[in-house]
């Protein structure tokens, strides 16, 4: 799939393509293309050619060679104010059976990885809004999606997005007691206490849905149990719920009424 803002930069430098970033490393190249024009291109490239937390698997010399290519010509395109146009209707040159918001949200709750890569491939923004302001994050979150949560936090998802309702990635996987998602977005930077409309975090939701195992990772990750919404602290929702295995489990992190 030939990602078409990079087709657009390349149009006049056929040779210059980027042949191997686009066959091998395809979901590298995508997340370049879209951080063009924004301060986080260059340290996403720095990040790329050089390896600060070790073990990674280097690039081969030709991808090498085609991202110190690609961060020239960057900044030739910087110092003369060339911008890559944002294409406003990118669902018309999506490759699929159904290239439409719809059609991208069902891909995403299916774990369809390529069919995602096409999408964002095509100019697709990795934080799309779909109704009700939901990003393919929280979708994936939603449906227990854990490899593709994990495959867009490393596309560069923003993982402290929130909808309407000011429900972030990191509630959805609470309320549906998705752990080990839950755990990614921790580990990815989510705001363990954020609140939503309601005033609830997602520690609040897990208790109120009775998920001790989301509870306990939430706690573990330093969530606050005294945080109270429109229908109280966690410790005041767990005793309406009668549920023991809560009230101990939130009295071990000093939790009040």
């Amino acid at each position: 799939m030939i990602n078409s803002r990079v087709a657009l930069l390349f149009k006049n430098l056929p040779d210059k393509y980027p042949t191997m970033l686009a066959r091998d490393y395809t979901h590298v190249l995508n997340h370049l293309m879209q951080l063009w024009n924004t301060p986080k291109f260059e340290s996403y490239m720095h990040e790329l050619m050089i390896d600060h937390r070790g073990g990674r698997q280097g690039f081969p010399l030709k991808g090498i060679e085609e991202l110190l290519f690609l961060s020239k010509l960057h900044d030739v395109c910087k110092k003369n104010g060339y911008k890559l146009p944002q294409f406003e209707d990118p669902w018309e040159s999506i490759p699929v059976s159904n290239p439409t918001p719809l059609g991208f949200m069902h891909v995403i709750e299916r774990g369809q990885q390529h069919a995602i890569e096409i999408f964002l491939g095509a100019g697709v923004r990795i934080d799309y809004r779909f109704e009700g302001g939901q990003t393919p994050l929280m979708i994936a979150a939603i449906n227990g999606q854990l490899g593709i949560v994990r495959y867009l936090i490393h596309q560069g998802a923003e993982v402290n997005a929130a909808d309407s309702g000011k429900y972030t990635a990191l509630h959805w996987a609470a309320f549906y007691n998705h752990m080990q998602i839950a755990g990614e977005l921790c580990i990815a930077g989510a705001l363990i206490n954020a609140v939503q409309n309601s005033g609830d975090t997602p520690l609040s939701l897990a208790v109120t849905r009775g998920h001790f195992a989301a509870s306990k990772l939430l706690l573990g990750c330093q969530a606050d149990p005294n945080i109270a919404g429109n229908h109280g602290s966690p410790l005041a929702i767990a005793q309406k719920r009668n549920s023991h295995e809560l009230l101990v489990l939130l009295r071990q992190y000093s939790a009040r009424a």
